[in-house]
Formats: structure tokens, C-alpha cells, sequence
């Protein structure tokens, strides 16, 4: 049960939204859009597949490191990550 709530906190935290200012978020689509338009308009490894790799990356990284791991990393701690 102590597992399942901190499960529950986890994923309440990681569903917050980040507010960006209007020029970040214009520069953030403008650089989003200058990546896209180097990928060629093949059937699979294209734009739309190198997002999909990434969410799932991120998406993965976030259920097997622990919050402590996480933010260590975000502080610039060398320290080994660890797993749950």
C-alpha cells in the first residue's frame, strides 16, 4: 500500500504543466519545426517516428528512476541513478 501511494504521488507530480512565456514557446516551435524539416519523407524513420521514440524514451526513463534519481540528475549530480 506504501509503494501504491508513493506510485500515486509520482505520477501526480510528473503530470504537471510547465508555463512558458510566449517567446520561449515561439522559439521552442521554431526550432521544433527546423528539425522536422531535415527529416525526409520516408514511410517509417521520419519526424513523426523520432517523436514517438523520444516520448517513449522519456516516458520509460520516468518509471524506472526514482524521484530522488531525477532530481539529483536535474541538479547536476554525477551520481549513478537509481532504479525501482
Amino acid at each position: 500500500t506504501n509503494n501504491q501511494n508513493n506510485h500515486n504521488n509520482n505520477n501526480n507530480q510528473n503530470n504537471q504543466r510547465v508555463s512558458l512565456p510566449p517567446e520561449v514557446r515561439v522559439q521552442l516551435r521554431r526550432y521544433v519545426a527546423g528539425i522536422a524539416a531535415l527529416y525526409r519523407d520516408v514511410p517509417f524513420h521520419n519526424f513523426e517516428h523520432a517523436s514517438h521514440v523520444t516520448m517513449s524514451a522519456n516516458k520509460l526513463m520516468k518509471r524506472i528512476m526514482t524521484p530522488d534519481a531525477i532530481n539529483e540528475s536535474r541538479q547536476g549530480n554525477t551520481t549513478t541513478a537509481t532504479t525501482t
